[in-house]
């Protein structure tokens, strides 16, 4: 959890200054790596996402997602991040878009120039199909009236917008259905209760994390 990754960080700053030579740092979470910021020797950061860069960006909206709390702590997260993207040698993110988003949000001098794209990899050797599938009851359905949304942080990535989609798509396509993978199972209702919204929750099917 987050308490392990405050203790690895931690830890890696009592090495890093121990040292007598500057040593190359990688840090995965940018927002995290506010304690280097006074380091001799080049490092790399990542940002994985863009939900601190535009937390203030809209807060109303921010906050009605997420609440008060969690929008205090996006914004505490987009002060650390912004002031180490600013010192960091190399900044590396997982997309263009988010590249993009970075760039456009905070504005900082030179960032462009230390902005690197690396994608996060899969090797699809390690995954084979299973003889059986779990039962599926859109299984049935042809594959061109069915959706696929993929991902944990559902909120974030857009599963309300592909909703209000839907709304316009069922017009054209009236057996369309959505397959739901990556949310937890407690997240599953907020979910159905925007669903059903927009009238489509027995359109919806969730196919676990």
């Amino acid at each position: 959890g987050r308490d392990v990754m405050w203790e690895i960080q931690r830890r890696a700053h009592e090495l890093v200054t121990s040292l007598d030579s500057p040593a190359v740092i990688h840090g995965n979470s940018a927002y995290m790596m506010f304690k280097f910021c006074h380091h001799r020797g080049p490092w790399i950061v990542q940002v994985n996402d863009y939900e601190a860069a535009e937390a203030w960006r809209n807060a109303s909206q921010t906050i009605g997602r997420y609440g008060s709390r969690r929008f205090v702590s996006l914004l505490w997260r987009r002060q650390k991040e912004r002031k180490v993207l600013a010192k960091a040698t190399r900044v590396v993110c997982n997309s263009n878009h988010v590249r993009n988003c970075i760039r456009r949000l905070y504005k900082i001098p030179s960032l462009a120039d230390r902005l690197e794209v690396i994608r996060k990899g899969v090797d699809v050797t390690q995954f084979k199909r299973p003889n059986s599938l779990p039962s599926d009851p859109l299984a049935m359905m042809p594959m061109g009236h069915r959706l696929l949304f993929v991902g944990s942080n559902w909120r974030l990535k857009g599963l309300v917008t592909l909703l209000d989609a839907m709304v316009q798509i069922v017009e054209e396509f009236p057996n369309c259905c959505l397959t739901i993978v990556g949310p937890h199972p407690r997240e599953e209702y907020p979910i159905v209760k925007a669903a059903s919204k927009r009238g489509l929750a027995s359109r919806i099917h969730f196919a676990g994390p």
